[in-house]
């Protein structure tokens, strides 16, 4: 299911597939957007698998400043809106 969460005042595209134990796969670093989908496809038979776009990439809207702390603030966000204990 995709869906837009709501971090820092912008939008941030996310996809979660399957079941079971939450994973978040994090791609490579700033620009890139979602190749992590053959991955994905690997895991969602025993897991429920997170992708997503960082700011400023793919779907994502543009939200500066692009750093570790505002990526840790995004990734945490997203782990909130799943309802992710950890």
């Amino acid at each position: 299911m995709e869906t837009f969460v709501q971090i820092r005042g912008s939008k941030i595209w996310t996809i979660s597939e399957g079941q079971g134990v939450p994973i978040l796969l994090c791609n490579g670093g700033p620009g890139c957007c979602d190749y992590l989908e053959t991955v994905s496809k690997m895991l969602d038979d025993s897991a429920q698998v997170i992708r997503f776009e960082q700011s400023g990439s793919g779907r994502s809207d543009s939200n500066p400043p692009f750093s570790i702390d505002s990526c840790l603030i995004d990734i945490e966000s997203i782990r909130s809106h799943y309802g992710f204990d950890r």
